[in-house]
């Protein structure tokens, strides 16, 4: 069943993927046979750019859209804002005040994050997460009803591209799938609305979420927000709690405590989201050099999709510490330690969470100590 989940899944990838490549192929094309000489444009090298150009604005300015919408239903029932990000540009709200921040997470081109409301067991959730992809087809809808109302060439064009992109990334988040590695908003609706423990671990993330921006570190937070069940395991919302418990457990520095739960995460490493299977293979991974310094752990850790995944997360601060780890713990390159050091303090200047830098710090002075050793 396992090996018959995972081809479906790489079915639906490589689905979504020729989706895609048919949309822009289609989009071209009937611009092409609409007859831009028509509206006195040649379909010139110049002109093709000019389309390609417009597309590109289109899909990212549907994709600010996409956030908006969260951030605008999410309002509508009782969610305040903590950060929004296109890119790796990042607005947040912190101790009160907005502050432009840049953090890059693989696999995901934007994220509105709010704080949740009070927990209850029916809280809110659908509107918050649909929101996104209801307003891109509203406003797919309308460029699209745009686009065959005006004679303008250029702007046709544009509202084309804004209707398509609009339809194509409302359904492409709407429908409950996994792309990229990543659940998308259907997905996390579908999940949270199963059962209590996953509506519990949704509302849980978005508040440490809430409490990081506000430079709380996970070990200062309420134990109890920490206890997961076992049983939902194989659910990313689940998942994401067992994920962050173990970073909470680095955090206060048990790190046997960490590395055994970390064991329990990966045993079902093949259901996990990437970015929860990669963030916990690089802690193992640092655990183990900061620890016993196995060579047969270390190589089985640091596997060619684990270092595929970290050149995504490449100005990620813990993958920095964990880079900085293996480099002068385990190939004993103090130079290069010192340019990964050198790169994590640049990428300290505008990441968004407090926190968490003091926490790599104080990790990076583990790997010090355990180096003089």
């Amino acid at each position: 069943m396992k090996k018959e989940g995972k081809g479906k899944k790489r079915i639906l990838g490589s689905g979504v993927r020729v989706l895609v490549c048919g949309v822009i192929g289609w989009g071209i094309g009937f611009l092409g046979a609409m007859g831009l000489e028509r509206g006195g444009v040649r379909l010139s090298v110049g002109a093709i750019i000019g389309i390609l150009v417009l597309m590109a604005a289109a899909y990212y300015l549907q994709l600010i859209l996409h956030e908006g919408g969260h951030l605008i239903f999410g309002a509508a029932t009782g969610y305040r804002f903590s950060s929004f990000r296109i890119g790796s540009l990042m607005l947040m709200k912190t101790e009160g005040k907005y502050k432009i921040k840049r953090m890059s997470v693989a696999g995901t081109g934007g994220q509105c994050l709010m704080l949740p409301p009070e927990y209850r067991e029916d809280f809110p959730v659908v509107l918050y997460n649909l929101g996104g992809s209801l307003w891109n087809l509203l406003t797919g809808g309308v460029c699209l009803a745009a686009f065959f109302g005006i004679s303008v060439v250029w702007l046709k064009i544009f509202f084309l591209w804004m209707g398509v992109f609009g339809i194509l990334v409302g359904l492409l988040n709407g429908i409950p799938m996994r792309l990229g590695g990543i659940d998308n908003d259907g997905k996390n609706i579908q999940s949270a609305l199963k059962n209590k423990e996953r509506r519990r671990a949704f509302w849980l993330q978005l508040q440490v979420s809430g409490k990081q921006a506000e430079n709380v570190r996970l070990k200062d937070l309420p134990d109890e927000w920490f206890v997961f069940s076992e049983e939902e395991t194989g659910d990313s919302l689940s998942d994401g709690v067992m994920v962050l418990a173990m970073g909470r457990l680095i955090d206060a520095h048990r790190f046997e405590e960490a590395e055994m739960l970390g064991e329990r995460i990966l045993e079902k490493k093949e259901s996990l989201l990437s970015i929860y299977r990669y963030s916990v293979e690089g802690e193992m991974l640092f655990l183990e050099l900061i620890g016993r310094r196995r060579k047969e752990m270390v190589d089985k850790c640091n596997s060619p999709e684990y270092q595929k995944w970290q050149k995504a997360m490449k100005n990620f601060p813990s993958v920095l510490r964990q880079q900085y780890a293996y480099a002068l713990l385990y190939e004993e390159d103090r130079e290069k330690a010192g340019k990964i050091r050198e790169k994590f303090e640049k990428a300290a200047k505008t990441y968004p969470y407090e926190g968490d830098l003091e926490l790599e710090r104080e990790l990076m002075e583990i790997v010090d100590a355990h180096q003089s050793l």
